[in-house]
């Protein structure tokens, strides 16, 4: 039930914190079949939340277990769709166990319809990279298929994209690869346990591999988030969710030229385009003021003065969201996510109490 009240207000919070939502591949989704979806893993939670709300079905996504400890944040996790999966260092083996239940979880609710989410890195890192997956996905799904009712069960790779997973206002991209069968490779499974579930990680990590923006070598890092940051001010923002797979290709096309360039050409572009930012920071002023955009929309300045009273409005709860996230001092992968659970803790406070005012100031008939 909390699951279901707490979707539309995050699906409302998400559209106002991204500047665009771009969502692909959902044509790849098998019907009438289970589900597992193996995503990366950029920030804490972001990612369940992005997909329970723009996917068309109930999603259950396993977390880690340490979290679960405390009785009452073990119901209100539960009730909002989350299992958990132990880890040694969460408690040992005296935890592990655990997971026997967890996995008998996982069984019923694909049974019932339901999505299982699976982060499949294994652990969050904010990098413009994909990460080895764990085998904990590829065991999950020979365990069950050992139900015959789940005989064709599906895993669906999916690369979740930020620009800036940190800040406001950014924009996310996502998108469905194609489903992977784990019948296919059952029979190899049988044979050699170990081996198939190498064979079925790998296979998940290649799908996923060409829907994820990755800077693959470090050192490259700089020079390709300051080129991406001039190139996205030239796209178009008429629409807030986009289902265009080729904003993710562009900026993969971006860093693999970058990569292959030559190191003396890189080393001079570098140089050319370190400059110019620091010109452009120098003028104080963003890079959409040298975008090649265009004339805006003739109703571009009428939208943004309606915008204002919105903006007004939720001034106090967002401003008070951001005081409590940055008291926490937390790594760069945890800030979206906090950011995004206070602030909407705070926007119910806020409406009960603009409603508890009406209701009492209210004239009376």
């Amino acid at each position: 039930m909390l699951y279901y009240l707490i979707r539309p207000m995050m699906k409302i919070r998400l559209l106002l914190f991204y500047k665009k939502i771009y969502l692909s591949g959902l044509e790849n989704i098998p019907k009438d079949k289970p589900i597992i979806l193996a995503a990366n893993h950029p920030t804490a939670f972001v990612e369940p939340c992005l997909l329970a709300c723009w996917l068309p079905n109930s999603i259950h996504s396993i977390v880690r277990g340490d979290i679960f400890k405390n009785p009452f944040v073990r119901k209100v996790l539960a009730g909002i769709h989350l299992i958990p999966m132990f880890r040694l260092k969460d408690g040992g083996y005296k935890v592990i166990k655990n997971n026997y239940d967890s996995i008998s979880v996982t069984k019923e609710k694909i049974l019932d319809g339901n999505w299982l989410l699976i982060l499949a890195e294994g652990s969050t890192r904010f990098e413009k990279r994909l990460r080895p997956l764990q085998k904990g996905t590829a065991r999950l799904a020979f365990n069950a298929i050992d139900d015959p009712r789940l005989a064709d069960l599906q895993i669906i790779p999916i690369g979740v994209n930020y620009t800036y997973s940190d800040k406001d206002r950014s924009e996310v991209m996502i998108h469905l690869a194609k489903p992977i069968s784990v019948m296919d490779y059952k029979t190899s499974y049988e044979e050699h346990a170990n081996k198939a579930i190498v064979q079925l990680t790998s296979s998940i990590q290649e799908s996923m591999s060409p829907f994820v923006v990755q800077v693959r070598n470090q050192e490259d890092e700089d020079l390709t988030e300051n080129l991406l940051s001039i190139y996205r001010v030239e796209e178009d923002w008429s629409a807030i969710k986009s289902d265009d797979v080729k904003r993710i290709q562009k900026e993969k096309e971006l860093c693999d030229r970058i990569e292959q360039m030559e190191e003396n050409k890189k080393s001079d572009l570098n140089q050319k385009v370190r400059a110019y930012c620091s010109f452009r920071d120098s003028l104080g002023v963003s890079e959409e003021a040298f975008s090649n955009r265009g004339k805006p929309h003739p109703l571009t300045p009428i939208a943004y003065f309606l915008s204002y009273p919105g903006k007004l409005f939720f001034a106090l709860p967002q401003y008070l969201a951001i005081r409590l996230t940055n008291s926490f001092k937390l790594r760069r992968e945890f800030l979206s996510s906090i950011l995004l659970g206070s602030s909407l803790g705070l926007y119910i406070i806020y409406f009960f109490l603009i409603i508890l005012f009406f209701a009492m100031y209210w004239p009376k008939g």
